[in-house]
């Protein structure tokens, strides 16, 4: 979801078993075998699977053209409900499923089976969604208020475990927030006000932030007028 790097696209050759109209599936360095949320229909896919010209119902799965099993789903009117991918060497890559009539829930595993991601969904909405290193450490994480307008907290951390930015409610009714960047060594970088612009959509700098160096000492203050830097002030 935060990673937005581009990345080259790996094609998976595969086959079907008892189905056609196979997705055009491929495996993403970063984001893993992609080509089948598109048809989950709890999270509003767009697009439908045929089987012998008609919407694909039950039990299916593909294959690697190995004969390994790349897929299984169940699939409702040509839509996927519930799913699980695997990677080549047999590892589990996914699996997505309801966890009652309103929520769901996505994970996703590197190829050694430790958990990558796992995104918590609400009536087809992200409402949590965490990353993780493949040590075990979160990577990323963030929550939405109940209508899913904005975050209620947004957090990214090191390897090592120490954060690298920090974002949580100041004023909450003003959508306004308190964010915190620090340098590796967990030392703070910088603090100060972000303000969400429903209007826009965006998270931007506002008035005051003070910069640190790496050994924590302020360093200069900045202002910001709606994400722009707007004046800087050196500290002596």
């Amino acid at each position: 979801m935060k990673k937005n790097n581009l990345s080259i696209v790996f094609f998976l050759l595969v086959t079907a078993i008892m189905a056609q109209n196979v997705p055009n599936v491929v495996i993403d360095p970063d984001f893993g075998i992609q080509g089948y949320e598109e048809m989950v229909i709890s999270l509003n896919g767009d697009s439908s699977r045929i089987c012998d010209g008609k919407p694909c119902a039950g039990h299916i799965e593909d294959y690697y053209s190995t004969g390994q099993l790349l897929h299984k789903g169940f699939y409702i009117r040509g839509k996927l409900q519930s799913f699980k991918n695997f990677f080549p060497n047999g590892q589990l890559e996914r699996k997505f499923g309801l966890v009652d009539d309103d929520h769901s829930k996505l994970q996703v595993y590197f190829e050694s089976g430790a958990k990558k991601s796992e995104v918590k969904y609400t009536f087809g909405n992200v409402k949590e969604w965490t990353d993780y290193y493949e040590n075990g450490k979160v990577e990323y994480e963030e929550k939405y208020d109940n209508n899913f307008e904005f975050v209620i907290y947004r957090n990214s951390y090191y390897s090592n475990g120490k954060p690298q930015n920090t974002m949580e409610f100041e004023k909450r009714k003003d959508h306004t927030y308190y964010k915190k960047e620090y340098h590796e060594n967990g030392k703070i970088a910088a603090e100060g006000l972000v303000h969400f612009f429903d209007l826009i959509g965006d998270y931007r700098k506002i008035e005051e932030w003070k910069i640190y160096d790496k050994s924590g000492k302020h360093i200069k203050t900045q202002s910001y007028v709606n994400g722009t830097l707007n004046g800087t002030v050196d500290v002596k």
